[in-house]
């Protein structure tokens, strides 16, 4: 049986975090873990920072800056994928993200099936990473 894979999911909207956490236990055999705010966030990952294999962020949040944010845990020395997710999709939107530390930048709206097709790509990516490099 294959190891859970455990997940971030960062965004403020529940509806959207519900239909995340769902698909993602059912179908991508990971392990969910969902806050609501930048600081829920930064508290896990400071608690539990071995046990994120992957982020999941939402740049639509509304009591925080998911660009920024997302600089500051690179900075900090997270290597984990960051996957942003955000209903801004123009060309200089996408390099910013992805300037900002993003490993990929899926725009809203999304199929939920293609997020699973990149997660998986991304944590396979991951595993097969050469140490101390991302």
């Amino acid at each position: 049986m294959p190891t859970k894979r455990f997940i971030l999911i960062i965004a403020d909207d529940l509806a959207l975090r519900q239909a995340l956490v769902e698909h993602l236990s059912e179908n991508e055999a990971c392990k969910p873990v969902e806050v609501g705010t930048l600081a829920d966030a930064l508290h896990y990952l400071e608690q539990q920072p071995a046990r994120t294999d992957l982020v999941l962020l939402d740049l639509g949040l509304s009591g925080g800056d998911g660009l920024a944010f997302c600089a500051l845990l690179r900075r900090q020395g997270h290597e984990m994928p960051i996957i942003m997710l955000a209903g801004a999709s123009s060309e200089a939107d996408i390099a910013r993200g992805l300037q900002n530390g993003a490993s990929d930048y899926v725009c809203k709206p999304f199929r939920i099936a293609d997020l699973g097709v990149r997660i998986r790509a991304r944590l396979c990516a991951g595993a097969n990473a050469t140490p101390g490099r991302t």
